[in-house]
């Protein structure tokens, strides 16, 4: 941990900049981090859709208190998103999922969990920094949609 005089010394060259832009060290943080996603992200800052920020959760039991939670909604694949942000919230909605499997599920969470995931993969098979990775989420969510395509069709 870096000690409050490191702190200040780090953050001042911060002050000027804040001092001449009229923004805070969050917005400054907010723009540096954009410049730098958009070297790494596979989607181009053109392809980006609406600012998603809001990581709003669901909890997977309704009537529990300390209840595991999952996003909800979880951000568009096109969304303009702070992928490390979004990553971290995939891993608590993963670890979450383990929790909630330790419990008796209902169909309907399940569904839930299952929605879930399918919406992480949707978002990671064209956000993931790695060609591997979105290919193989990619095949994923082929074989969720030929596995789920017949359940749905009784339902409706």
């Amino acid at each position: 941990m870096i000690d409050w005089d490191e702190q200040k010394r780090l953050l001042a060259p911060y002050g000027d900049l804040m001092e001449r832009t009229k923004m805070t060290l969050t917005e400054i943080d907010d723009i540096a981090r954009t410049i730098v996603q958009a070297e790494w992200d596979p989607l181009q800052p053109q392809e980006w859709g609406e600012v998603f920020t809001e990581f709003r959760r669901r909890s997977i039991f309704e009537d529990d208190d300390f209840s595991p939670t999952l996003v909800d909604p979880v951000p568009t694949p096109n969304a303009q998103v702070d992928l490390r942000r979004a990553w971290n919230k995939f891993r608590d909605d993963w670890q979450n999922i383990e929790d909630a499997y330790r419990r008796k599920l209902s169909i309907e969470q399940l569904l839930m969990i299952t929605e879930n995931l399918e919406h992480w993969h949707a978002f990671w098979s064209v956000r993931d920094p790695c060609p591997k990775i979105r290919a193989k989420l990619k095949t994923k969510l082929d074989e969720l949609a030929r596995i789920m395509q017949p359940m749905l069709a009784d339902v409706a």
